[in-house]
């Protein structure tokens, strides 16, 4: 039994410390700055019920943006309320035509659609809900400019709708808090599907988005992308010590930086680097 003492000891010293509630982040903590080195970007945090908010770059996280891939968190809510989606299993097949991306080019589910960010799922979803509903949908959550005018398969991406980092988690801060005008089961069927990665008292979700915001260069139109407009998102949920909180943000690339570097990847490792430095996640 004695032998088993030292191993033991080195194994309790090896486990990371599991985050306690956060009442005011020490801010001192985070290099904003050198998290965001060559990007314009910013970053909101707050629990959630609100007591207070973080917030980097405040003129950015109030600027309205297309929402891009981080709609999809949306569109599977209205999906779920409305019956178009029965549950995290409900699967589209793939029309057999080439895609952007080689992980689009089969059957999805919803959970599967959420993890490879594949858009004609959604895109489908969308046609299922149709338009009079998405729009009630969109006004009766208020999210972002609510205009869906841009047409029922795109208004998501670079077109009319638009949010800001802000509103993004004004409405998580509504999703976690359970003030949505969507059914319970439709709230409690997505939050699994979000999820991401788990560590000791840490769950860490949520979604990227990620798009050239340059008017004359979009996918359809398969002209050269510029990185300097290339827009990446991510938002989510953190839970952490017992406490969940809700954040956003979202970076420009810079000339220089390549688009990959620029996109909702980049935007969410910056994000979980931030989550790290205020102790709510551990590596």
């Amino acid at each position: 039994m004695s032998a088993l003492i030292p191993i033991l000891t080195v194994l309790a010293l090896a486990a990371p410390p599991e985050p306690k509630p956060v009442d005011a982040p020490d801010l001192g903590r985070v290099n904003f700055a050198e998290r965001f080195k060559g990007f314009e970007g910013c970053f909101v945090l707050r629990p959630v019920g609100g007591e207070w908010t973080v917030r980097y770059q405040d003129a950015r996280c109030a600027k309205p943006l297309s929402p891009c891939s981080t709609f999809k968190i949306f569109s599977a809510l209205a999906g779920l309320d409305c019956g178009v989606l029965a549950d995290g299993n409900t699967m589209y097949k793939w029309d057999g035509k080439p895609k952007s991306r080689p992980e689009w080019q089969r059957d999805h589910t919803l959970a599967s659609a959420i993890q490879a960010s594949v858009v004609w799922y959604f895109q489908k979803v969308a046609e299922q809900i149709g338009s009079k509903r998405m729009a009630a949908y969109l006004a009766a959550a208020d999210y972002g400019n609510k205009d869906s005018s841009g047409g029922l398969t795109m208004f998501w991406l670079n077109s009319t709708l638009k949010i800001s980092a802000d509103e993004q988690v004004r409405f998580l801060d509504k999703l976690y808090g359970g003030k949505l005008p969507f059914s319970g089961r439709a709230v409690e069927t997505l939050k699994p599907l979000l999820v991401i990665k788990r560590g000791p008292g840490w769950v860490f979700a949520g979604k990227t988005g990620s798009w050239d915001s340059s008017p004359a260069t979009n996918e359809k139109s398969g002209a050269k992308r510029n990185d300097k407009n290339w827009l990446g998102w991510f938002v989510g949920c953190v839970e952490s010590g017992g406490r969940q909180y809700v954040f956003a943000a979202n970076i420009r690339g810079a000339t220089g930086r390549t688009l990959e570097a620029a996109g909702g990847p980049t935007c969410r490792e910056i994000v979980f680097k931030i989550l790290g430095d205020l102790g709510l996640v551990t590596e």
